[in-house]
């Protein structure tokens, strides 16, 4: 077996390939990437889910993504959480919030709630019609807010996602983020990557990035783009972890794909501009980068990922985000309306 592997504790599932044909939205900046491209159109099945765990010895949490939302394949992603709790693990999901009270009601059906790590739901804007426009599909965000009282109810963790793009950059991403912490509901922002435009979507420059960063210095939001002290504290810190999603292979992205299982860093845009490692799961190595990677901490595809090159900033891992000033209470200081 590849050593790498006993060191996964955790990872994303992806249940199926090119299921985006049949999913429930038509997200402008469809986060699953470029590797269906390749692939035909597959669900997977409960066979392979026990290969994985055999595969991973040490996983401890599945954030199961469905194919490519658990509300395209709800009954299946379902079987597989009851399947990974059955084994001890802890499961989450993550939803675009599609018929989220049907959705979510089938999805936590029979689980443990105690393994149920949380349930994040993708919303890119309090405004329900630009939410609805982003995701390419109405969905209501009261019935979003009721599923996430339930939940909390129920004593599973919920979160709430965003993405920022030019059609939502002018967000007031401060009350977003006060909207849902003070809530409990935990909540976290990056801006639009490679892997999701497709063309679509335009990047966002890169004087719009730095204004919102400052405008929202209380988000926690990728910081991207660092200045000189930005970027000693991210040597000093993320770096020196070696926190990179392509590097620490602690967590890692899984594919259920037609005669294998197949697998990519845990940051999809690496696999998106070097195909080469979205592969067998077991062939999964450490990018040819990872010497330069943990020593600069220049992330050797943000050019493509940003849409520009910077020539005054250090271009830093997207995952490494501000810390917010403010602490999220653990629990809700008023209900939702």
């Amino acid at each position: 077996m590849n050593s790498i592997l006993s060191g996964v504790e955790a990872c994303c599932l992806f249940t199926g390939t090119n299921g985006r044909r049949g999913c429930t939205a038509n997200c402008r900046g469809c986060f699953v990437g470029e590797f269906e491209a390749s692939n035909s159109m597959y669900q997977g099945n409960t066979e392979q889910v026990h290969e994985l765990l055999g595969t991973l010895p040490n996983l401890r949490r599945v954030n199961i993504v469905g194919n490519p939302d658990p509300s395209v394949d709800t009954e299946f992603c379902n079987v597989t959480a009851r399947l990974i709790q059955q084994k001890g693990k802890e499961i989450s999901f993550c939803t675009n919030g599609v018929r989220c009270d049907e959705v979510v009601k089938k999805l936590v059906e029979g689980l443990e709630p105690s393994l149920i790590h949380a349930i994040v739901f993708s919303i890119d804007s309090l405004d329900e019609k630009l939410n609805t426009f982003m995701k390419g599909t109405k969905i209501s965000l009261q019935k979003i807010f009721q599923t996430m009282k339930h939940l909390k109810g129920m004593g599973i963790g919920v979160q709430a996602f965003f993405t920022i793009w030019p059609d939502n950059m002018d967000e007031d991403w401060t009350a977003y983020t006060d909207f849902f912490e003070s809530q409990g509901v935990y909540t976290s922002g990056r801006f639009g990557n490679v892997e999701s435009a497709q063309g679509r979507v335009a990047h966002i420059s890169e004087d719009n990035i730095l204004q919102i960063r400052k405008k929202h210095n209380d988000v926690r939001l990728s910081i991207l783009l660092a200045n000189d002290d930005e970027y000693n504290e991210y040597l000093s810190t993320f770096v020196a972890n070696d926190e990179f999603r392509c590097t620490d292979l602690k967590k890692i992205n899984v594919y259920l794909t037609e005669g294998e299982i197949k697998a990519s860093y845990y940051c999809p845009m690496a696999s998106t501009i070097y195909p080469i490692y979205f592969a067998p799961i077991q062939d999964l190595k450490r990018p040819f980068f990872y010497e330069d990677i943990i020593k600069t901490g220049y992330c050797p595809i943000a050019e493509q990922c940003m849409g520009f090159k910077s020539t005054k900033l250090h271009p830093i891992c997207r995952f490494h985000k501000n810390l917010p000033k403010k602490i999220l209470s653990k629990e809700s200081h008023r209900l939702f309306n």
